[in-house]
């Protein structure tokens, strides 16, 4: 669903939405909806696995969408990964450093949670998650899912 709270990171800054798998199978594609305000010129979308203490770990797979379209959703191919039903993954969105502000949106407040990366300078997504704020703001409008 498109959530209801508008939200943005900037640059550089990568923020992980906590979801756990409703079924056990293979990811293939990352799907997220970029707000009308949006100046994100690139977005990367990754998917990571959960580690200890209930935050995003290490990258499982990700993509790099380029002109994603605003006030719509946007899909994209990922490496296949399993995900096993019942299992907490993290969906990570970053605008890269230089690539303008990415809005999206959220449940603002409600439902998981959310953090961000300590980083706040990324060109690309860490293959390992360092915590920073945490919020519950998750779901965001992304999914993932597994397309022939």
């Amino acid at each position: 669903a498109v959530e209801s709270q508008a939200d943005n990171n900037a640059p550089g800054a990568a923020e992980a939405f906590e979801y756990t798998a409703v079924a056990s199978g293979t990811v293939s594609t990352l799907s997220f909806y970029q707000d009308l305000g949006s100046t994100a010129s690139t977005i990367q979308v990754g998917l990571y696995g959960n580690a200890a203490g209930d935050n995003p770990g290490a990258l499982l797979t990700s993509a790099t969408f380029v002109n994603p379209t605003k006030g719509a959703w946007n899909s994209l191919a990922v490496s296949p990964v399993s995900v096993t039903a019942g299992t907490k993954y993290w969906i990570a969105l970053l605008p890269p450093s230089g690539a303008g502000t990415l809005r999206f949106r959220d449940a603002g407040g409600s439902g998981g949670r959310a953090q961000t990366s300590s980083q706040t300078n990324l060109t690309a997504l860490p293959a390992s998650w360092t915590a920073g704020t945490t919020y519950a703001d998750s779901p965001a409008s992304a999914y993932a899912l597994d397309l022939p």
